[in-house]
């Protein structure tokens, strides 16, 4: 297990646990696997035509698309409240002549036997108690085995009972957690306070537990041209290399572009044309489809940015993938997109090595400091003047040089510019690109970072350490000693470090 240091124990795994789970899993949300015939399906459905969506939504759960699914059968009831199946694979029961969700009517029926209750009644809020922890009302048989021990201190059963739902009330906060947004995160650990001692074997169960949600997650179809499970941005991408063995090596290689015929243009040759030889230097190539038709530089687009973020993670729950050796590459509007989900978005600590591939660098709000672990390559033609490419990436090279200057053991980089060259370059760039990718393993836990937050929104994780309401202008800067952190911030509150040191528990 991991250590995360933080003031409550509790808190300290549930931010290690959820640590965990965002770093293996996307926001993702499952979609079908046949969607044009989805779609045709779709074409030839009145909207008013009640057999005909709760047929097509039976069709979606047989596919595999729960979400369209559940569209029709919403569909279905609102033309007809009281269409039974409908109601039924939505998880409506019937309550009191009432259609309701079955945890709504638990929630009801425990509503009306708790107001037939007496107050001063001892046995019957045990009985209450036991009853909602046969239906896993966990709160609520707290709630009643409280009442009890309340009226009957020494009373044996309440106590047992009491202790052993413990488990499941904070199982319960976990996966609720897991799913919530900032301020209902907060509200969570404030009600977890009180359940300060954690044992082993319950940090295992939801370590299990979150390994359970992580297999039930959408996986890769696997296909040559594949579609990410994204609610969002479904982007197309292609998948080459071997997919079988393990530890595989994972290459995102991002294509040029600008609008919707050479987006689709540069996504369908990118590989074969000029930078073929990635699937010789890495097991996984996968080559997304931008998203955004209608910008320049799609890739660092909200978009672009979550769209590549999923597919790694969705790549890594479909293959065993050596998450210390993932890179990521783009070549013209590609490597600005490159550069801006390192550079701006801040997510360098996922990659082992980037590229930047005749593409160039946004000098404002781009921060170069959050490179120090995280090895960059630059090649960029002497001609290629347009869009600011050259002297951004003359920029970034005079940046990266005084940054390693002062820190000979990080901020790697390669910089070369080709004499003559315009904005197509030699194959032979993307070769020179691969070997010297390849050569870098990432270290999950550096032994120094440093995290310069240069927009908003920002993540909350940056290898070893979270900060809890990120902002623009915030900067940390960590190093992990032998039995210590030493931490500098600026305009940082409240921030978390995970240790893999359990000695490592003095904070400076």
């Amino acid at each position: 297990m991991v250590l995360f240091l933080s003031g409550n124990k509790n808190k300290a795994l549930l931010a290690g646990l959820a640590f965990l789970c965002l770093s293996l899993i996307g926001i993702c949300i499952a979609a079908g696997s046949n969607e044009d015939v989805y779609q045709e399906k779709l074409s030839k459905l009145k909207d008013n035509d009640v057999a005909g969506n709760y047929q097509l939504g039976l069709w979606c759960l047989q596919n595999k698309m729960p979400e369209k699914a559940n569209a029709h059968f919403e569909k279905v009831i609102q033309l007809a409240p009281d269409h039974a199946n409908a109601r039924k694979q939505l998880g409506y029961v019937k309550y009191n002549n009432q259609w309701v969700k079955e945890e709504e009517k638990n929630q009801l029926e425990y509503k009306d036997k708790l107001s037939q209750l007496a107050e001063d009644d001892a046995d019957g809020h045990y009985k209450l108690g036991a009853w909602c922890e046969q239906k896993k009302l966990w709160k609520e048989a707290q709630d009643e085995f409280e009442k009890t021990l309340k009226l009957k201190p020494d009373d044996a059963n309440a106590q047992k009972e009491l202790k052993k739902i413990i488990p499941e009330l904070i199982t319960q906060s976990i996966a609720k957690y897991i799913s919530s947004d900032e301020t209902t995160r907060n509200s969570i650990l404030e009600e977890l306070k009180p359940y300060d001692e954690i044992s082993p074997d319950e940090a295992s169960k939801w370590a299990d537990i979150i390994k359970k949600r992580l297999a039930e997650q959408p996986k890769s179809e696997g296909k040559p041209v594949s579609v990410l499970h994204h609610k969002n941005y479904p982007i197309k991408y292609k998948l080459l290399g071997k997919t079988s063995g393990s530890k595989l090596s994972l290459f995102i290689m991002l294509h040029g572009g600008g609008n919707a015929d050479s987006n689709t243009r540069q996504w369908e040759t990118i590989a074969g044309t000029w930078w073929g030889s990635a699937t010789s230097s890495f097991d996984i190539v996968v080559i997304p489809r931008v998203w955004d038709d209608s910008s320049l530089v799609g890739w660092t687009e909200k978009s672009g940015i979550e769209s590549i973020l999923a597919l790694m993670n969705e790549i890594k729950r479909s293959y065993n993938i050596d998450t210390n050796r993932i890179y990521l590459g783009g070549y013209s509007m590609g490597g600005w997109g490159t550069s801006g989900i390192t550079t701006m978005a801040g997510e360098d600590d996922h990659f082992a090595a980037v590229a930047v591939v005749a593409g160039g660098f946004s000098k404002s709000p781009a921060v170069f400091d959050n490179l120090l672990n995280t090895p960059m390559t630059i090649h960029i033609g002497d001609q290629d003047t347009q869009y600011d490419r050259l002297a951004s990436s003359r920029f970034s090279n005079e940046t990266l040089t005084a940054l390693h200057e002062k820190n000979k053991d990080g901020y790697k980089f390669a910089y070369k510019e080709y004499p003559g060259a315009g904005h197509q370059l030699p194959t032979s760039a993307a070769t020179d690109a691969n070997k010297w990718l390849i050569q870098y393993t990432r270290n999950p836990f550096p032994p120094r970072l440093v995290w310069v937050i240069s927009s908003n929104p920002a993540k909350r994780y940056f290898y070893w350490v979270k900060i809890d309401r990120p902002a623009a202008g915030m900067k940390i800067e960590a190093k992990a000693d032998k039995n210590k952190f030493v931490v500098t911030t600026q305009r940082v509150g409240k921030f978390t470090i995970r240790s893999e040191e359990p000695s490592c528990r003095e904070r400076v």
